[in-house]
């Protein structure tokens, strides 16, 4: 570059700025990046190369689009393809497209799926077959990317037929695996996991269907769909997911559990005590087993064994969802100082839907018992 600069090589500085930028951006050194670009595309300006101002500008929209500035990127391929268009430059034209195409995937479903179809137009006139399979796959992993699995799915069978089409047997073969894994119910039940991990339950719900329909008889897909629904407070469809889930599993103690979570919550207190007895047969010491039999002798107002299973669960776990239970049970028990302590040491940590939860059960405590509705307001503020 030094050299180009010495005398005066305008392009030839400018094409050295572009690689440059091009190292960087492969390096995700993006904001050093997009300077190199900018010098670059200053050069090719003012030397009128319009190929290598659309090339740039193209390079820019990359750096953008991975950086989530979409409508930045937006802006820059706009740029990029009216100068490839001016150039006659087919194959920058059909790179653009598809960019463009994968920023719609989301919001525009069908706008990118033209958008692709007309790169793909772009790349056949050219004679770029290797391209129209590969963008096509692009456009699947893209979406896999975003969580898009039955629409990632479609596009990686049309590009293994594409592959296989242009004789690239290693390329139609990787395509068609990620083709057949999404296919697979275990495949699914593992996204789905994560989706309900980060609380995307919208996303999650829909996944969990997709298992059950692939396979109906996957009791742990059914077992996520009533977790999910729970979640979403649809607690009749949850109650339905997780007797699904009974039916094809009915020696799994969590599944009763669960079912009587929901139960003790709606005050169907028989069904949820047979649900908890049944869950106390297959895992008797298990610390769900002790904390739903807990909180199914606080909602009977048997506070005395409340107590002691909320103890034995505070002592086996350190959630702090049964100590926060665990001090609900001591200020039934008429121990208001000791709860207040119990509270102090673990309400820093405890997270809003526990803090709910636990008010809950203070108001139900009081509905029990109206002479603790005093000085239970002292521990509602302490559950705030």
């Amino acid at each position: 570059m030094e050299l180009f600069r010495s005398v005066g090589a305008r392009l030839g500085e400018a094409n050295v700025l572009q690689a440059i930028g091009d190292v960087q951006q492969f390096r995700k050194d993006n904001d050093a990046a997009l300077k190199s670009y900018a010098q670059a595309l200053e050069l090719f300006r003012s030397v009128g190369d319009r190929l290598g101002e659309a090339n740039v500008l193209q390079a820019i929209g990359d750096v953008q689009q991975f950086r989530d500035e979409r409508d930045a990127a937006l802006k820059s391929y706009a740029q990029a393809l009216e100068l490839f268009r001016s150039v006659g430059a087919r194959l920058g034209e059909a790179n653009v497209l598809k960019a463009i195409g994968q920023l719609n995937l989301l919001d525009d479903p069908k706008r990118a799926d033209d958008l692709l179809n007309q790169a793909l137009s772009t790349y056949e006139v050219i004679g770029a077959r290797y391209h129209i399979a590969a963008q096509t796959g692009n456009f699947g992993f893209t979406l896999l990317r975003l969580g898009e699995l039955d629409r990632a799915q479609s596009y990686f069978v049309r590009a293994t037929a594409l592959f296989e089409q242009i004789g690239m047997a290693d390329q139609a073969k990787q395509t068609h695996q990620y083709a057949i894994a999404l296919q697979d119910a275990d495949t699914r039940l593992k996204f789905a996991g994560a989706l309900y991990q980060a609380k995307e339950y919208a996303r999650a719900e829909r996944e969990y269907r997709r298992v059950i329909e692939l396979a109906p008889r996957n009791a742990s897909g059914w077992l996520g769909l009533g977790n999910t629904l729970e979640s979403l407070k649809r607690n009749d469809e949850a109650i339905d997911a997780y007797s699904q889930a009974i039916a094809l599993a009915p020696d799994e103690a969590m599944l009763y559990r669960n079912r009587a979570n929901i139960l003790l919550n709606q005050d169907r207190l028989d069904e949820a005590a047979h649900d908890i007895a049944r869950a106390a047969e297959l895992e008797p010491d298990h610390i769900f087993t002790r904390a739903r039999q807990g909180e199914l002798a606080l909602a009977r107002g048997q506070f005395a064994d409340a107590l002691a299973h909320l103890q034995f669960a505070a002592e086996h776990d350190d959630d702090t969802g049964w100590q926060l239970e665990l001090a609900i049970a001591q200020f039934a028990n008429g121990d208001a100082t000791q709860a207040q302590k119990t509270i102090t040491a673990v309400i820093a940590q405890a997270d809003a839907d526990k803090r709910e939860n636990a008010r809950d059960w203070l108001a139900r405590i009081v509905k029990l018992k109206p002479a603790l509705a005093d000085p239970a307001e002292e521990l509602k503020k302490m559950l705030e």
